[in-house]
């Protein structure tokens, strides 16, 4: 999108829009799908109004993860909060990093190497051979 396409209004992806262009999607003449003409031009003018990836709205106009999207932007416009351990960066959603204090990440490996030898033991007292 051009810069003067970011700075101007647009709309949050809702249901209703959705359901909008998937009707007016159906109503098009046939083209088995395809990203062209009328179709192209309606892919078009659902990505500039809601401001959304091509591959969403052509996922939209054929009926596909409308409901993934339109959570995704409820999310991004501040109208659901995001789920634990996720942050909004810009328009995406970034899982949250949180970095561990070195003494308690040998902590945590220290204890998963004692509960990994304690099995190798027991392994080792119940095989499937005889044991003289």
């Amino acid at each position: 999108m051009s810069e003067s396409n970011i700075n101007e209004e647009f709309e949050w992806l809702t249901i209703d829009i959705c359901r909008e262009y998937r009707r007016r999607a159906d109503n098009l003449p046939s083209n088995n799908g395809q990203d062209t003409g009328e179709r192209r031009k309606l892919r078009i003018e659902l990505q500039e109004r809601c401001h959304i990836s091509p591959l969403e709205a052509i996922n939209i106009l054929n009926g596909v993860h409308c409901d993934l999207y339109v959570h995704r932007y409820d999310i991004l416009s501040g109208k659901i909060a995001p789920p634990e351990g996720f942050e909004i960066h810009g328009n995406e959603l970034r899982r949250i990093e949180k970095k561990k204090h070195p003494d308690k990440l040998i902590e945590e490996y220290e204890e998963r190497i004692s509960y990994l030898e304690e099995k190798a033991r027991k392994a080792d007292d119940f095989g499937f051979e005889e044991k003289d």
